[in-house]
């Protein structure tokens, strides 16, 4: 195994003798040292300003693995099927503001912009996201539990969640706690699933679109 997902095992890396290694930017500057003198590495922001630009490394990846007429496909796609959203709930984006929340650890939230690596895409379909002042260059601004009723004030709350439509335990238990409960989009059951929350490329930008293409239809 290269990485237990925490530390990474430098001597595996030295036996399997790859031609490229792609790291990302949380890996410590060290390690990173220790594989540079292995092969080229190319480094993806995972933190940071680069965190939400999910495209660009997408299209990064594809540039130095040869595959540039493959990424340009895969954006017309992706851009035509945002648009085909937008145009068929024009009326319905018009007139809804959409919170959307993640979290990892229970009592905290996540709320996302659409600067975001999650709210962007639903933005490009016409989502108009709301998210609170002086939020990160992430987009993603970490409130307490105990906020959400001064910050979820979209009309529309949409949620983390993976390929099934289901929020990961730290969130379900947050949506289950009362303060979630009590807010009058929750009450109203206006909270649908929107996706993953970091996305890796165009598969999981497909989710996020069909999540909010399902949750549109829903209120039609």
């Amino acid at each position: 195994m290269v990485t237990n997902g925490g530390e990474i095992n430098v001597e595996h890396v030295v036996e399997l003798d790859p031609d490229l290694i792609i790291a990302h930017n949380r890996v410590d500057e060290r390690v990173l040292d220790s594989l540079r003198q292995i092969t080229t590495v190319l480094v993806v922001d995972i933190a940071g300003a680069g965190r939400a630009d999910w495209q660009g490394k997408t299209q990064l990846l594809a540039e130095v693995l040869g595959k540039e007429t493959d990424f340009e496909a895969l954006v017309t796609s992706y851009q035509d099927h945002a648009a085909s959203i937008a145009r068929t709930h024009a009326e319905v984006l018009s007139q809804e503001t959409f919170s959307v929340v993640g979290t990892w650890s229970f009592g905290e939230v996540i709320v996302y912009s659409a600067d975001s690596n999650f709210g962007n895409v639903s933005a490009l379909a016409g989502a108009q996201l709301v998210a609170p002042l002086g939020t990160p260059e992430d987009g993603e601004h970490l409130i307490s539990l105990e906020e959400v009723g001064d910050h979820l004030s979209g009309s529309i709350v949409l949620h983390a969640s993976d390929y099934l439509g289901e929020p990961n335990p730290e969130l379900t238990e947050t949506m289950e706690s009362p303060v979630f409960t009590q807010l009058p989009t929750v009450k109203d059951g206006r909270v649908f699933p929107g996706g993953k929350a970091t996305l890796g490329g165009f598969q999981d930008a497909r989710l996020a679109l069909d999540s909010l293409d399902a949750a549109l239809s829903a209120l039609q």
